[in-house]
């Protein structure tokens, strides 16, 4: 089984969805299963030129004729929907045919979705109230994304009405904060290291720390399925030296950058380098 998607996102830090939703990337999945393809955890890519916050693509891997991917999760308790978009990414503009999604509850089909390359992201949603598990079945090269899982809907209980102040004092309204984008300058791309590899971005203003995502792309050893995890560090300045431990295999990885103020993120994550690891 792929030891791919344990989905520690970093995004742990950067936590975006409402407390009271969870999203599927958040999860751990109990079963994951792909045939001549890999799972990949992606932010801000687009389906159909409308761009996403975030969701899992399933990519082609080797040279297998048929392209097939499951993940099984189990429902989070309180959950009435489960929702969001399904679609083919337009990075992967090169596959042809169509892309199939089943959504299954306790074993039934629930609903089924189609995608073809270009296509707008199709909009899903199923009641999940009473099902205990959720398995995710794609097939061809697609992606999901914006999932969430959302709770039951409460009953709202009337408020007191509270008494009017003679004169309402107006109180000026605070704009929330824009995230800015941040841009990372080192490695380069395709930049090989054997024992530690710099990672290097532009400062952002009020910044008082910076998260490092790194993920391992793909594994050098053939005999092993491609891998993916992902690593969090916390870092000043605005450089950061990993030193490779021995847990660190060769293959390729991919680094981006988030930045975080007194009050919380700053910034969205940096553009990515993909960098080649070579242990001895």
């Amino acid at each position: 089984m792929i030891s791919a998607l344990p989905l520690l996102v970093v995004a742990s830090l950067v936590q975006t969805a409402k407390k009271s939703e969870v999203r599927l990337v958040d999860l751990t999945p109990v079963t994951q299963i792909a045939q001549s393809t890999v799972f990949q955890l992606s932010r801000e890519f687009s389906i159909g030129g409308i761009v996403l916050a975030e969701g899992i693509q399933l990519l082609p891997q080797g040279d297998g004729p048929e392209r097939t991917g499951r993940l099984v999760y189990s429902v989070p308790k309180g959950s009435e929907f489960f929702k969001g978009k399904f679609g083919i990414a337009d990075s992967d503009a090169g596959h042809t045919g169509e892309s199939k999604l089943q959504i299954v509850l306790d074993g039934e089909t629930a609903q089924e979705l189609s995608a073809s390359t270009g296509d707008k992201p199709t909009d899903f949603q199923v009641t999940v109230k009473d099902s205990k598990s959720i398995m995710l079945v794609f097939k061809g090269t697609s992606a999901i994304a914006d999932a969430v899982f959302t709770p039951e809907t409460e009953t709202a209980k009337p408020t007191p009405k509270q008494p009017q102040p003679a004169e309402p004092v107006e109180t000026p309204k605070q704009a929330p904060g824009e995230l800015v984008r941040m841009n990372l300058t080192a490695p380069q791309n395709g930049e090989v290291a054997k024992n530690d590899v710099t990672f290097k971005w532009d400062p952002v203003d009020g910044a008082i720390s910076y998260g490092v995502e790194i993920v391992m792309i793909t594994n050098a050893n053939p005999k092993k399925i491609p891998s993916r995890f992902m690593r969090a560090f916390s870092a000043s300045g605005e450089s950061f030296e990993w030193n490779f431990s021995d847990d660190v295999l060769s293959g390729e990885y991919q680094v981006s950058v988030i930045a975080f103020g007194k009050n919380g993120v700053l910034s969205k994550f940096s553009n990515s380098r993909r960098f080649k690891v070579t242990r001895k």
